[in-house]
């Protein structure tokens, strides 16, 4: 979770007895003169893990699958990753199918340079994204995005996989209100996960629409965590 955004979700696990931390991933807060690229994630992740103690669990929305996926392959202390609407570092026709989809649904509203994607206007974003936000938190998350990567995600050395490693449970959360990415392509993401929890919600940062329901399963999954 990215910092602002997750600040009422880091706060609710807090008050659950839970550590949490929102990490601004490079390109953004804290982190933005750092090179927007994988491997500058995957340092930031490191570096918020080893400010934890005990077992970890990761999550990440939309791109941040991504990263957080990585990360699990590589620290045997990640003990659960969880998804948001989040797409995932594979390469097979799953979901080659769920890109091709989204952007014929959204690629419109986004533009393309250089290997990255940036939202065309902040109405563009509240269609896309932000339609379950109130005003103010739509523009509040509008004026904090940056490029993402677009042509291919590198990879650190080893081959893709749903399931990071054997020490790592994947729990895909479905956006049933997405306006982005289909929940029936979501769903098709899913089947290569272990559990999926299906919400109310778009593709807006959860947390920012509806941060209760985050607080409640990251609560659950920590505590099964240290079990």
């Amino acid at each position: 979770m990215a910092p602002g955004a997750g600040e009422t979700v880091v706060d609710g696990l807090a008050k659950a007895g839970i550590a949490a931390s929102a990490v601004d991933l490079p390109g953004r807060g804290a982190n933005k003169d750092r090179p927007i690229c994988l491997s500058e994630s995957l340092k930031v992740i490191d570096e918020a893990i080893c400010a934890l103690d005990g077992p970890v669990v990761l999550c990440g929305h939309s791109y941040g699958g991504v990263p957080i996926s990585w990360a699990a392959m590589r620290n045997d202390r990640i003990t659960e990753v969880v998804h948001l609407a989040a797409i995932l570092p594979l390469e097979d026709e799953i979901m080659a199918g769920v890109v091709e989809a989204t952007m014929e649904r959204v690629g419109h509203r986004m533009r393309f340079e250089d290997g990255f994607s940036t939202v065309a206007s902040f109405q563009d974003s509240v269609d896309m994204m932000y339609g379950d936000c109130s005003p103010e938190d739509a523009r509040w998350a509008y004026d904090r995005l940056v490029p993402e990567p677009f042509n291919g995600m590198p990879e650190p050395g080893a081959a893709a996989t749903t399931v990071p490693c054997d020490h790592a449970k994947v729990t895909y959360v479905v956006c049933k209100a997405d306006s982005s990415m289909d929940a029936d392509l979501q769903r098709r993401i899913a089947t290569l996960t272990r559990y999926v929890v299906e919400w109310p919600t778009g593709h807006s940062l959860p947390w920012l629409s509806q941060p209760q329901i985050c607080i409640d399963l990251l609560a659950r999954i920590a505590r099964a965590a240290v079990r």
